[in-house]
Parts: C-alpha cells; structure tokens; sequence
C-alpha cells in the first residue's frame, strides 16, 4: 500500500494537489520495482473534487509517466465505484491517447 496525501487539514484538495499525489506513487513503485498498482478516484470524496477534474490530473501524470517507458509498471488499473468517475476516466483516457 501506497498512501497519497492528496487533502490537507481543511479536507480539501484540487487538481494540482492530486496530480503531485500521482506523480509520488508512481515514483515510490517504480523506486519498489512495483509492476502493477491499483489506484481510485483521487480527492472525488471527501475533497469533493468533479471526477473529471480528477481524471484529467491523474491520468496525464500516469499517461505521461508510462510513456517513458522507464517505469517497472506494466499495469495501472482504476478503481472506480461511481458510474461519473468511470466514464470521466474512460472519456479522459481516450482523448490522451492511452497507453498498452
């Protein structure tokens, strides 16, 4: 388990916040030699940031992060519970170009 502090004491965050949390757990796998992690929706509880807010800082961190292809990562999975996060993380996805 890799813990992200994406809120402050005030229980709020935003996209620049969760996009430094993101590049932190991709840093610590690949520091672990990590090849898969889960990860959620950062800050889309509590922090009540919109989840395609979220979508789009996480998934350029993690797309820009993959293509590299210097990470021991080969496999970036998203746990989404919410049907909006999902089709956030799905649409954001898309239109980054994803990777394999």
């Amino acid at each position: 388990v890799i813990h992200a502090v994406v809120m402050g004491p005030d229980l709020k965050t935003d996209a620049a916040t969760i996009a430094r949390a993101t590049r932190a757990v991709l840093a610590m796998a690949d520091k672990h030699r990590i090849t898969s992690i889960a990860l959620p929706a950062f800050g889309t509880g509590v922090g009540h940031v919109p989840a395609p807010e979220s979508a789009e800082a996480m998934l350029r961190e993690v797309v820009g992060h993959l293509k590299t292809g210097q990470s021991s990562l080969r496999r970036v999975v998203f746990v989404l519970y919410q049907d909006d996060a999902y089709r956030a993380f799905t649409e954001t996805l898309k239109r980054l170009g994803g990777v394999q």
